[in-house]
C-alpha cells in the first residue's frame, strides 16, 4: 500500500465515523459507542500508517525521522484503539474532553499539512476555514460549561468536526494530484521548446 492509498483510505474512515456520529448522536449510549468507534478508527489508521511506514522503509522512499514519526504514530494510534475497546468504561468520564483536544489537535495538524507537509504546493485560503472551525469547535467544548455537559450535542459537533477534516484532506490530496500531474507536462513542453530552439 501507498502513502497516497493509505491516506485515501484513512480520509474515507474518518468520514465514515464523523457520518456515523452525526447519525448516532441522540442515543442514550452514544459516549460508549463513540468510544468502540473511536478506538476501531485509531486501530486501523494506526494500522494503516504502520503499512505505509514499513513500505516506504523497505524502499527507501522517505528519511529517517519521517518513517520513525509513520511507524511510532502507527503503533501508538494502534495501542490507544486496542485500549479503548477493551476498557471503555475507563474513558466515559474524559471522553468529551479528549473529543475537544482531538478537534483542536486536528485543526492543528492540518494547518501543519497545509503549511508545510505538502511543500513547495501552495494551496487557496479557503483550505485554511475547515481547520480553524475545527479549532473553534475544540475551544468551545473545552470552555463553555453548558455545551461540554450536553453529550449529544458534543458528538454532534465532533461528527461535523470530523466529516470537516475528511471533505478537507479530501481537497488537499485532491490538489496535490493535479499538481503532480501539472508538474510533469510543464516539464515536458520545456523540453519541446529547448528542442526547438
Amino acid at each position: 500500500m501507498n502513502a497516497k492509498t493509505g491516506k485515501w483510505i484513512s480520509n474515507v474512515l474518518m468520514l465514515a465515523v464523523g457520518v456515523t456520529l452525526c447519525v448516532m448522536w441522540k442515543r442514550q449510549d452514544i459516549l460508549y459507542n463513540i468510544i468502540y468507534l473511536i478506538g476501531g478508527l485509531f486501530v486501523l489508521t494506526g494500522l494503516i500508517n504502520l503499512l505505509v511506514s514499513s513500505r516506504r522503509r523497505r524502499k527507501n522512499v522517505a528519511g529517517t525521522g519521517s518513517t520513525f514519526i509513520g511507524t511510532t504514530s502507527g503503533i501508538g494510534g494502534m495501542c490507544i484503539g486496542a485500549v479503548m475497546l477493551l476498557v471503555p468504561s475507563f474513558f466515559v468520564g474524559i471522553i468529551v474532553y479528549a473529543l475537544a483536544i482531538f478537534l483542536i489537535l486536528a485543526g492543528i495538524w492540518q494547518f501543519y499539512i497545509l503549511g508545510y507537509g505538502f511543500a513547495p504546493i501552495k494551496f487557496p485560503g479557503w483550505f485554511y476555514i475547515f481547520p480553524i472551525v475545527l479549532i473553534v469547535e475544540g475551544v468551545v467544548i473545552l470552555c463553555a460549561g453548558g455545551v461540554r455537559e450536553s453529550a449529544d450535542v458534543v458528538v454532534l459537533m465532533t461528527g461535523i468536526g470530523i466529516i470537516l477534516y475528511a471533505f478537507n484532506s479530501f481537497f488537499e490530496l485532491g490538489s496535490v494530484g493535479m499538481q503532480n500531474r501539472r508538474i510533469p507536462t510543464a516539464e515536458v513542453e520545456h523540453e519541446i521548446t529547448a528542442g526547438e530552439d
